[in-house]
């Protein structure tokens, strides 16, 4: 696996084993292709890593100047679809409600994560009533006993091509700069050996 690679990797338990998983690999498409999933420009360097529910994000203020995020107009676009979006230090009971902006001062970073708020549940148990938040998985959970196992590949394959915009407006001296980040699943691995995982294309 090769180490500048990010990887969403989703592991789900059944039962007293745990099966193996099938690991999405994604490409940075625009504004810049990298695989990566990085972008730099004259004012920053902006990395993702796709976790399960959630995108971790590194913003580096290269520039002089402070850069501020406007939180309350960014977006998550999935295939299309868009989301209002919230990122750490948010409540999950306060998703719907306004979100100060975060300041980057200059030549320093911010490490982050955005989420959609409409894949972000309240639930309530009918039998104990206890209460809980939920939370669903960007992309599909596809786990597996064998890799050759063909139903599960063919519901893999699906994700295949799968499209999220990422939007963040950017403040500096009054001006406002949007940033789109589009990125695609490119390609679908299993784990070969401990060390080793191959396509199943």
């Amino acid at each position: 696996m090769k180490k500048n690679t990010f990887l969403l990797i989703i592991v789900i338990l059944l039962s007293s084993c745990s099966p193996e998983y099938y690991i999405y690999k994604l490409q940075l498409k625009k504004p810049t292709v990298s695989n990566e999933l990085k972008f730099e420009d004259e004012k920053l360097i902006v990395e993702f890593l796709f976790m399960e529910s959630e995108v971790a994000l590194k913003i580096m203020n290269k520039s002089d100047k402070p850069l501020k995020i406007n939180w309350d107009e960014a977006s998550f676009v999935y295939n299309g679809e868009a989301q209002k979006i919230i990122h750490k230090n948010v409540k999950y009971i306060d998703k719907e409600k306004l979100q100060a902006p975060t300041v980057i001062p200059p030549k320093s970073f911010i490490l982050d994560f955005v989420q959609p708020i409409d894949d972000i549940k309240y639930n309530q148990s009918s039998f104990s009533h206890d209460s809980y938040w939920s939370n669903k998985p960007i992309f599909p959970i596809i786990s597996y006993y064998n890799p050759k196992d063909k139903e599960r590949i063919e519901r893999a394959k699906k994700v295949m091509g799968n499209n999220i915009k990422i939007y963040i407006p950017i403040l500096q001296d009054g001006k406002s700069f949007d940033y789109y980040f589009e990125m695609e699943v490119n390609d679908i691995h299993y784990k070969k050996s401990k060390n080793q995982t191959e396509s199943i294309f």
